[in-house]
């Protein structure tokens, strides 16, 4: 039989997890924010040429709680962004004009998933040892 104190703390570390999981992602996801701009910020020879630097100053992230979904969103909503990331074919005066992929977003996620791994597995686990002191 579980004891009556054990229970407690169970349910005293679901409902913290619950309430501090977004804030949690958005910590772990803003890895992949930092590595997006360096990598526009960086620039490539065959990629991106940083004019103004709009591009990197538009990505941000976003955390949301929607019922007991948690959505965190790493991107940007300059139009030009998604032509970077997937290249794309545009016609202009009877020409067909092929723009590659230049991503920096997907490179960014591959890179820094680890972390963003470890940091919520890290958030958690503080939690959860704070709570069973």
């Amino acid at each position: 039989m579980v004891k009556r104190e054990n229970r407690d703390g169970i349910r005293r570390i679901k409902e913290r997890v619950e309430n501090e999981m977004p804030d949690i992602c958005l910590g772990a996801m803003l890895r992949v924010e930092s590595e997006a701009k360096r990598v526009v910020y960086l620039g490539h020879p065959e990629h991106l040429e940083n004019k103004s630097g709009t591009l990197g100053r538009s990505i941000t992230t976003e955390s949301e709680l929607k019922g007991r979904t948690i959505r965190t969103v790493t991107g940007t909503n300059i139009i030009y962004a998604r032509i970077h990331e997937l290249g794309d074919v545009r016609y202009k005066e009877g020409v067909n004009k092929y723009i590659p992929p230049r991503p920096y977003l997907t490179p960014s996620f591959v890179e820094k998933k680890g972390e963003v791994r470890d940091a919520m597995r890290d958030g958690i686990r503080q939690i959860i040892r704070e709570e069973s002191i």
